[in-house]
C-alpha cells in the first residue's frame, strides 16, 4: 500500500532528525531515555523509524532535548 510507504518513510525521517538532535547534544540514547522517563530500547525503535511514538512520547522527548516538538517535522 502507498500509505504504508509514506508512513514508514515518514516515521524514519523522524527517527534520523530524533538522532541527530541528540547526538548534536553529544547524549546518549540511555540519557535521554532516562530524561524522558522512558526504556533505551524505546528511543532505538524511535531513531530507527521502527516505532510510532505517541504525541506523549514526542512531548517527553522534546522536554528532555530542550526543543520545541516542533523540531521533528522539520526534515531537509
Amino acid at each position: 500500500m502507498k500509505s504504508d510507504k509514506q508512513s514508514r518513510a515518514f516515521l524514519k525521517k523522524l527517527g534520523r532528525k530524533l538522532r541527530g538532535l541528540r547526538k548534536a547534544q553529544g547524549i546518549s540514547q540511555d540519557q535521554l531515555a532516562y530524561e524522558a522517563g522512558l526504556r533505551r530500547e524505546a528511543i532505538g525503535l524511535i531513531e530507527r523509524g521502527e516505532q510510532n511514538p505517541t504525541a506523549e512520547t514526542l512531548f517527553h522527548i522534546a522536554k528532555a532535548l530542550d526543543v520545541q516538538i516542533g523540531e521533528f517535522f522539520v526534515f531537509q
